[in-house]
């Protein structure tokens, strides 16, 4: 029993410093481990906290250092961008205008008839004013040639009165048929030429007007009636020639549209078209105009393979419509025409039923 027990306290002893060094005994055998941490001490302790609390002052500085950086970065480049998208903002509204005129050019050049412009159809109102004002002047001037080619036969008292009117006349009214004028107009000389002209190559010679103290007497009853007759005879051609110099006279204001369409022909913005005097264009010379504008300028050609169908209906139009307007105007120089065919007829027919009457006439007859 007692050596049992000094077994016992022997394994015991042994086996505590086996406990203390870190050994683990298990069923009487140590096993060797690894030791664990040492214990801080209070010094380290202090110093690490130092060290960390350092760290973490440092640490924020960096940071706002860096966030300042990172701000100003970006306030810089917020600016950039802002800057950048105002001048790209500005280009986009330069190339809408730009786009904006060009489309409206491009509608000119194809539906603006006749040449790449959109004058004409801008100033259609004061074009159709102007002819409407033009036509009603022409007709006054027509019945003004009229009256003054009355005057004229039946003003002088002598047939002898008539040609020194003629020698006293400018030598310019006999050079060239003043009633075609060159440019299409006819200038106020030009004008005052058509008028001797015109009663010049009518009635050369006209009847003196009939004296006062011969009426009542049968020869002058006879003469008065020749005198009607004949002054009626030559109304007709008379007026006729008034007709076509009303048509060449400046009686349509041609406010921007005949420059405007010149300008589209020739290219020349610093000149006015044939015919144009004083801001006013003849009848005639303006029908020349719109026909050259289209039939005699290649520009036309190329405008109107541009045209859509609204801008080609458009230039249909135009044309029906100037043509129309060249039949009228050769419906009433067709109806003075026949009236003068009429009496050269009748006058022809009167004097060959004289001469088979053989020379009678219906006085002779009933006596």
């Amino acid at each position: 029993m007692k050596k049992t027990r000094i077994a016992l306290l022997v394994a015991v002893t042994l086996a505590a410093p086996a406990a203390r060094a870190g050994g683990v005994s298990i069923f009487g055998y140590c096993k060797n481990v690894p030791p664990g941490p040492t214990i801080a001490s209070e010094v380290s302790v202090v110093q690490v906290s130092t060290q960390l609390s350092e760290m973490q002052t440092s640490l924020s500085e960096t940071l706002a250092k860096v966030g300042q950086s990172l701000a100003a970065e970006q306030k810089a480049t917020s600016q950039t961008i802002a800057t950048e998208f105002s001048h790209q903002n500005q280009v986009l509204q330069n190339l809408a205008e730009q786009k904006g005129v060009a489309e409206a050019k491009t509608r000119a050049a194809i539906n603006e008839a006749p040449i790449n412009q959109t004058e004409l159809a801008c100033d259609a109102p004061s074009f159709g004013a102007g002819v409407q004002v033009g036509g009603e002047t022409n007709r006054v001037l027509t019945q003004d040639f009229s009256a003054t080619a009355v005057s004229h036969d039946i003003s002088y008292r002598r047939s002898t009165d008539a040609t020194q009117a003629i020698l006293a006349a400018p030598v310019t009214a006999f050079e060239a048929p003043p009633v075609f004028p060159k440019d299409g107009t006819l200038s106020t000389q030009q004008l005052s030429d058509a008028v001797i002209w015109s009663n010049a190559v009518t009635a050369p010679n006209p009847l003196p007007a009939l004296p006062a103290g011969a009426a009542g007497s049968p020869g002058a009853e006879r003469y008065a009636a020749a005198l009607r007759v004949n002054v009626a005879r030559l109304s007709v051609p008379q007026q006729t020639l008034g007709l076509i110099a009303s048509l060449h006279s400046p009686t349509i204001d041609t406010g921007t549209w005949a420059d405007d369409t010149w300008a589209a022909m020739t290219g020349s913005t610093n000149s006015t078209p044939p015919g144009e005097i004083n801001g006013k264009i003849s009848d005639s010379a303006l029908v020349r105009l719109q026909v050259n504008a289209r039939y005699a300028n290649p520009g036309w050609q190329m405008a109107l393979a541009q045209k859509n169908s609204v801008g080609v209906l458009r230039e249909i139009a135009e044309t029906e419509a100037l043509r129309a307007h060249i039949d009228y105007l050769r419906l009433r120089l067709a109806e003075r025409r026949t009236a003068m065919l009429a009496q050269i007829a009748s006058q022809r027919a009167n004097e060959a039923a004289r001469q088979q009457a053989g020379g009678t006439n219906a006085q002779e007859v009933s006596q």
